[in-house]
């Protein structure tokens, strides 16, 4: 009888507990969200208050009347209505439905000024739902567009005068865009919007107060509430004072769906940096600015409006990294990183080389950490050491160095575990990161073989040094000179004729390039001489940097034909002809690295770089390096050292 009852409360548990689990799988497809058509308007205009209630799910919900807050003193309820919509979407390999109420209420302000509607509520399927509150602006006397509203009601009767607001607020509602779901708050999602504006340019960041070396995620984002036309960037933003990683540069335009003060507004991102600011103090995020074609709705025909806009700059407090407890072990890394440490023999023989491999990974930038001086044992030379450094999308990123050791003495000899520090932001405190310790031993070196060749010269009979001299192969092989041209004449007509074709290609590429190897040859001499110039100036070094980068995308995006804005460095190195890979691949990568050390990195990275011989000498190479660029990738072209 015992067991029965627990075997019931059990089943009882059981059932509680896959119920809970089917009611948060359906209430996580449901979404309420509440909108105006217009947040900012004049003393006696009209604006709808619509929430809507989205259910994704083939199953039926019950779905109550809106509990709206109290709006006595501030507006009039002046019409009601409901309306139902369907849309099918595509997610995953599956159609989903989702099916959408819209309860839309006709509101009119009583007094001006900002009056603040607050939450409604709604109960779906047993579960209540709050919206989030919407603050609407009221200016004192009459809409200039429509004429005053006052004294058009004076001449109305008060039935018709909802009669006309009604078709007035019906016609708004079918020229203005609706669309999707708001994210959650970062920062500068509190700045004032006009919702007139055709579009506007706004910058969010994650964060306003960080650390030196500490990731800041900015990204920039395009809002409006009509159809794009085109646009054109016209300003990337500087960013002087921050090393920066690409997360997203846009090359297409994909909206998404944002309320802000509860108008929809279409957003897409334009670009987002992972940034690392170098010093102290007040830093700032200046403007990306823009030029903008947009299609506004109107009766009949859309009207394109143009304009240039930009998005507002930022200030962001940096601090330095504590002074106290700081070891003598930091090497420089800012961020959540962890250290993993090989070694790829441990049995060698003396005087020959193994690898001992260490690697940094995790959140933050390791391309800062450095590789402090190693404790090594006196029998183990270091003869040489490199690294390689990546930074991810995630905000991930690593650091490989691989040193070469040499043991110059046989026994058994242990590389002992070293100690590298590193600072964690968001525990404001520094902490230790330890490699393995890895035992060897050590053989005998053996004399090494020697390789036999071919002797250059040898001696003859004589004694005397002759040079060597290979017999040459005279004989034809028995084949007769008839065979050799025994090909059908139609094989020669086709080859002919291919021939003619490949010249007639040639001829009309080598034409259309000629003028465009021109333009870029005196392009390419008017920004060296510049930077010439610049390089004399105390204290440009990093504006000299940023513009010998500049100067690598433009020559890499002219021999891929890509023009070189909106792409990635390895994308561009991508779509390069088969040559400049082949040729100038790692020299492009390594010069491209000093180039944004000199731009971004702190200036204890950068180190000899920034002295004025150093960036003299960048320059020169620069310039013999796009040189081979441009030859190998678009032909002979002589450019002339500035």
């Amino acid at each position: 009888m015992l067991k029965k009852s627990r075997e019931t409360k059990i089943g009882k548990y059981l059932l509680v507990f896959v119920l809970t689990i089917f009611a948060n799988i359906s209430f996580a497809n449901i979404s309420v969200d509440a909108t105006v058509d217009r947040n900012k308007l004049y003393d006696g205009d009209t604006f709808t208050y619509t929430i809507s209630v989205s259910i994704a799910s083939q199953n039926s919900v019950g779905i109550n009347s809106p509990k709206l807050p109290n709006i006595i003193g501030k507006f009039d309820i002046l019409n009601t209505s409901t309306s139902t919509e369907s849309r099918t979407t595509f997610v995953n390999g599956d159609y989903q439905v989702k099916n959408t109420r819209n309860f839309n209420y006709m509101f009119v302000p009583k007094k001006v000024g900002k009056l603040v509607l607050a939450p409604s509520s709604v109960n779906v399927g047993g579960q209540v739902y709050k919206t989030k509150a919407i603050v609407v602006e009221v200016l004192k006397g009459s809409n200039p567009q429509v004429g005053n509203p006052q004294a058009r009601n004076q001449r109305l009767g008060r039935g018709t005068r909802q009669r006309i607001d009604s078709f007035d607020d019906l016609f708004s509602q079918l020229l203005r865009g609706r669309g999707g779901i708001g994210q959650g708050r970062i920062i500068g999602d509190d700045e004032p919007i006009d919702p007139e504006e055709a579009f506007f340019i706004k910058v969010k960041v994650d964060k306003a107060k960080l650390y030196v070396g500490e990731q800041l995620t900015a990204s920039w984002y395009l809002y409006t509430r009509g159809d794009v036309r085109d646009i054109d960037t016209l300003k990337y933003p500087s960013l002087n004072g921050y090393w920066k990683e690409d997360i997203e540069v846009a090359t297409r335009l994909t909206f998404s769906r944002e309320i802000i003060n509860g108008v929809p507004y279409k957003r897409a991102l334009l670009a987002s940096y992972a940034l690392f600011p170098i010093n102290s103090g007040p830093n700032i995020i200046d403007a990306y600015e823009a030029r903008c074609g947009i299609i506004l709705p109107s009766f009949g025909f859309g009207k394109t409006v143009k304009s240039v806009k930009k998005s507002q700059e930022l200030t962001i407090q940096v601090s330095d990294l504590p002074v106290d407890g700081k070891p003598e072990t930091f090497s420089g890394g800012v961020g959540q990183f962890k250290l993993k440490s090989k070694i790829d023999t441990k049995t060698i023989e003396a005087n020959q080389p193994l690898t001992l491999t260490l690697r940094f990974e995790g959140q933050g930038n390791a391309k800062l950490i450095n590789l402090p001086t190693l404790n090594l044992p006196e029998s183990i030379e270091l003869y040489d050491k490199k690294s390689e450094a990546k930074f991810y999308k995630n905000g991930k990123s690593y650091k490989e160095f691989k040193v070469l050791l040499v043991p110059r003495k046989e026994g058994d000899v242990e590389i002992p575990a070293f100690t590298f520090s590193a600072f964690d932001p968001v525990k404001k405190e520094y902490y230790s990161l330890e490699s393995k310790s890895f035992q060897l031993k050590i053989l005998k070196g053996k004399e090494s073989s020697k390789i036999s060749s071919i002797p250059l010269e040898t001696k003859s009979k004589s004694g005397k040094l002759e040079k060597y001299k290979p017999q040459l192969q005279t004989d034809w092989n028995d084949m007769k000179v008839s065979q050799i041209f025994s090909i059908n004449i139609w094989a020669w007509t086709v080859i002919y004729i291919f021939l003619i074709f490949l010249l007639v290609y040639y001829y009309l590429r080598e034409m259309g390039l000629t003028q465009r190897k021109k333009t870029i040859q005196k392009l390419i001499q008017s920004k060296f001489k510049n930077i010439d110039n610049l390089s004399n100036k105390d204290g440009q070094w990093r504006d000299v940097g940023a513009e010998l980068t500049n100067m690598i995308y433009l020559c890499l995006g002219a021999v891929s034909d890509s023009g070189g804005a909106g792409y990635e460095f390895d994308k561009l190195l991508d779509m390069a002809p088969p040559s400049v890979k082949r040729e100038l691949s790692d020299a492009l990568i390594l010069k491209m690295k000093q180039c944004e050390t000199i731009s971004f990195a702190p200036e204890s990275v950068v180190g000899d770089l920034k002295n004025k011989n150093n960036v003299k000498k960048q320059i020169k190479q620069v310039n013999e390096l796009v040189i081979k660029l441009i030859d190998i990738g678009m032909g002979d072209i002589k450019i002339e050292d500035s």
